[in-house]
């Protein structure tokens, strides 16, 4: 099941005005810095996997704030409650952030914390002029760390927003060189392959 658990059960404090993705998002924004502490984060959390689990879920895959102190307040609680409930379903945290976030030494860190707790490495693509170069600099923390990747694209009504087309065409270019360079390699090399 793929879940937002930081962001769950704030309706009553923090409705969507219009409904509107924007909305949804300047709402949540709000929320979150005026009473998004561990003991706040830790309830909501707490109470969507509860939820979950009583209609059956075996599984959640969270995708989490993991930006500055929120996301360091938020993965702590994320950990506390997949120990807690680790023997009844999996949990899997994905760190949200926008992409550029990668290019700061912050970033560099979120992917150490994300490879350490055994998470999902994410964030949301938006267009940019620099989103080549960001999406190079997640893949290669991916890369480096083992992480596997989740990414949100498109979610926006502009039919020329194309960054699952760009994820797509960075991954085909890195598979693409990476299977040029085994024609190069001799049959001993390529077997382990």
């Amino acid at each position: 099941m793929h879940t937002h658990l930081d962001k769950g059960h704030a309706w009553e404090r923090s409705p969507n005005p219009d409904g509107t993705f924007a909305s949804a998002i300047e709402a949540v924004g709000a929320d979150a810095q005026k009473n998004w502490n561990a003991d706040d984060v830790y309830r909501r959390m707490e109470f969507g996997i509860k939820c979950s689990y009583a209609h059956g879920t075996k599984a959640i895959r969270t995708h989490i704030d993991a930006a500055g102190e929120q996301g360091t307040i938020s993965l702590a609680v994320f950990q506390e409650l997949r120990a807690k409930w680790g023997d009844r379903l999996i949990l899997q945290a994905v760190s949200l952030v926008s992409l550029d976030y990668f290019l700061t030494p912050a970033g560099e860190k979120l992917a150490d914390k994300i490879a350490e707790i055994g998470g999902i490495f994410g964030g949301f693509a938006y267009m940019n002029p620099d989103l080549d170069k960001q999406l190079d600099r997640v893949f290669t923390l991916a890369q480096e760390r083992g992480l596997n990747l989740d990414f949100h694209t498109d979610e926006n009504d502009d039919p020329e927003s194309v960054t699952l087309q760009q994820i797509a065409t960075l991954r085909l270019r890195s598979v693409t060189v990476y299977a040029i360079n085994l024609q190069v390699k001799s049959s001993a090399d390529t077997a382990v392959v």
